[in-house]
């Protein structure tokens, strides 16, 4: 899974050790191979509410984040955005992790490939299955 966008998912399970170790290795994989994230999945993992309580810490994700290639919301991530949404009502963020993975012409690794999965032309990875 080389050169492809992560869904906001895949980092949180990889941060909190879900999905077992075949996932962590392939998720530092990812990392090593080169994934993109998208600024809305920065968003998202940072303000995730699980950091309180036996979960991990900010300071792990933002870590984490810090050496991941982060993919500005430029114009034509906008304007995908915006067809995306209007074409299949996804939910904003959902919509600007496609138009990511669309602009880049990469694969979009996620956990949640129901959610993505009529958008034509969007290569869908689950990060579970080898």
């Amino acid at each position: 899974m080389s050169h492809c966008v992560a869904d906001t998912n895949t980092i949180i399970y990889y941060l909190n050790k879900v999905g077992g170790e075949d996932y962590r290795r392939r998720f530092e994989k990812m990392v090593i191979d080169g994934i993109v994230i998208s600024t809305v999945t920065r968003i998202e993992v940072l303000s995730w509410p699980g950091y309180s309580g036996n979960f991990i810490g900010l300071k792990d994700a933002e870590d984490l984040l810090s050496t991941l290639r982060e993919e500005p919301l430029t114009e034509s991530v906008i304007q995908a955005t915006i067809s995306i949404r209007r074409s299949y009502r996804l939910k904003i963020p959902d919509a600007i992790v496609a138009a990511t993975a669309q602009i880049l012409a990469l694969p979009l690794v996620s956990r949640n490939t129901d959610d993505f999965k009529r958008i034509p032309n969007l290569v869908l990875l689950d990060p579970f299955i080898s």
